[in-house]
Formats: C-alpha cells, structure tokens, sequence
C-alpha cells in the first residue's frame, strides 16, 4: 500500500501535478484515488492496509515502511531544495539510509537532477547504470 501511494506520488510530481502550496495536501488526494480503485476493482480488503497508512500517527525514521513513508514525505514537504530534505531525513535519525532514499527520491522527481549538489553526485557509484533508467523513466511518464 505504501509503495502504490508513493508511486502515484512520485507520478504526480513527475507530470508536474503538484504545486508548492499544494504538496501538504497531496497524499491524501493519492490515498482517495486508490481508495476508489480499490473499491471499483474488489480489492476493498485492502482499505484496512490503507487506514493504517493513512493514520499513521508517528514520524520517528524508523525502518517500519508506513513510517519511513510519512517521515521522508514531511522531510521532503517542509524543505526548499533536494539539499534540505535529505539532511531533514538523516536528521530523524534511527534507519537514516531508508528514510533519505525515499526522500531523496521525491526530492529528485520535484526539484530535478540538477537540484542535487554537485560533490554529492560526482561522488555516487552507479552513476552509469542508473542514469539511463532515469532516462526511460522521464520519457515514460511525459
């Protein structure tokens, strides 16, 4: 459930969806939208899953995906730039790596690639390989 809200955020943020002012709003639009299709394809079962993500009470960085989602998801939403989210991220401490990927991620989808300082990116192993699935992954979604 959490990864479908993601994803559908992420999407959002992509397609250029999402607005400054319109971010704190966003994963409840997402969780609508996959209530509804839940609801028409008869997967309802999985309304319980997406209570419990909805409802989430806590933001302490911790491994748990529902907590992990909504403490990124805060990071990311109060920061200015890719820069400030994934220090936000770290700053919650406990499962630092989980909780800045996620947030970096909708950091990168948001502020664009070139949001991210530049030592941070000379300094990435892989660069090679994941720079074409970005690639593939920008063409797709426009």
């Amino acid at each position: 459930m959490t990864c479908a809200a993601y994803v559908l955020i992420a999407a959002r943020l992509l397609r250029g969806q999402a607005e400054r002012d319109g971010l704190p709003g966003l994963p409840r639009a997402v969780f609508g939208e996959l209530r509804a299709r839940y609801r028409a394809s008869g997967f309802a079962g999985h309304l319980a899953a997406l209570d419990l993500l909805e409802r989430w009470p806590t933001r302490a960085g911790r491994g748990y995906v529902i907590d992990s989602f909504w403490s990124a998801w805060d990071a990311f939403a109060r920061a200015a730039d890719y820069r400030e989210t994934v220090v936000r991220a770290i700053r919650y401490g406990t499962d630092t790596d989980t909780t800045a990927c996620i947030a970096g991620g909708l950091a990168g989808v948001y502020f664009g690639l070139e949001s991210i300082p530049p030592e941070w990116l000379s300094a990435m192993r892989g660069r090679e390989i994941v720079e074409p699935l970005i690639e593939r992954l920008v063409a797709a979604a426009v």
